[in-house]
């Protein structure tokens, strides 16, 4: 059904919050939780877990996915949808 990504085709789509949550904003961190989270995840290198200096999608998709529920505690889960664009 889906094309392999790492030959270049399809997308994959990572939004902040699931359908029924709320996407979570926060003054002290000066963006929504979510922006936050995946700015943070790359120009920190955070989100490249397994420390090669380069961040894949399902590095950031985990990174992102994980730090948002945390930071929330769990109210915000971000959801993710691969999608084939051939």
């Amino acid at each position: 059904m889906f094309s392999d990504l790492r030959r270049g085709t399809g997308a994959v789509i990572i939004s902040s919050a699931g359908g029924a949550e709320y996407a979570y904003e926060s003054n002290k961190l000066k963006n929504g939780i979510f922006t936050y989270v995946l700015i943070n995840g790359i120009q920190t290198m955070a989100a490249d877990t397994d420390k090669n200096s380069t961040i894949s999608v399902t590095e950031l998709k985990n990174y992102v996915i994980y730090e948002v529920s945390r930071i929330t505690k769990g109210r915000q889960n971000p959801t993710v949808r691969r999608e084939n664009v051939q």
